[in-house]
C-alpha cells in the first residue's frame, strides 16, 4: 500500500509477481541494464585448438562433453524449456533468434523485452582493467582514510598521556 514503484532484479520481479498478481512490472521505454550471467558459449578459438590437437586427452574429452551439453542446451526448444524454468533468457532468442521463442516466452516481456526497449538498453559490461585498478586505490584510500579517522583521540584528550597505575 505504501510502495508506488520499485526498481529490481527480474527473477525477484518475477517471483513477486507470481506472489503478488494485483502487482504489475515494466521496462521502460528508454530502456534499462541488461545483463546475461547464465548463458556462455566458449568462443571459437578455444574450440579450434582443442580440435587442432589430434591428440586425446581427458582436458580434450572434457571440452567436447562441454561443447556437447552447451550445444543441447542452445537447441531452440531446450533453450525455451530452460528460459522459462529458470527466468533466464536464453541470448539465442534476442534479435533475429526471437521468432524461435515459444509463444508463452514471447508473452513475458520481462524474460523477452519487446525489441525497442532492448535496442534503448544496454549490457552490463565488466569493467576494463583501468577501471577496477582506479576503484581499487580510491577504495584504499577510503578505507585507510576511514581507518585513521577512527583511530584519532577526541581535541580534549590530544597530548595527554597514558596514565598507568
Amino acid at each position: 500500500e505504501d510502495t508506488w514503484a520499485a526498481v529490481g532484479w527480474s527473477p525477484e520481479i518475477l517471483a513477486t509477481l507470481d506472489r503478488e498478481p494485483e502487482l504489475t512490472a515494466a521496462i521502460p521505454t528508454e530502456g534499462t541494464l541488461l545483463t546475461a550471467d547464465l548463458w556462455v558459449r566458449p568462443n571459437a578459438s578455444s574450440a579450434a585448438a582443442t580440435t587442432a590437437n589430434s591428440a586425446q586427452t581427458p582436458a580434450s574429452d572434457s571440452f567436447q562433453q562441454i561443447q556437447q551439453w552447451i550445444q543441447f542446451c542452445w537447441q531452440p526448444a531446450i533453450a525455451n524449456q530452460l528460459s522459462l524454468l529458470s527466468d533466464a533468457t536464453s541470448p539465442i532468442f534476442v534479435g533475429s533468434g526471437r521468432a524461435q521463442a515459444s509463444p508463452l516466452l514471447q508473452s513475458k516481456p520481462l524474460l523477452l523485452p519487446p525489441e525497442a526497449a532492448l535496442q534503448n538498453s544496454e549490457f552490463l559490461q565488466p569493467l576494463p582493467p583501468a577501471a577496477i585498478d582506479q576503484y581499487r586505490r580510491q577504495w584504499l584510500q577510503t578505507r585507510q582514510a576511514t581507518l585513521l579517522q577512527s583511530l584519532e583521540l577526541p581535541p580534549a584528550q590530544m597530548g595527554q598521556g597514558t596514565r598507568h597505575s
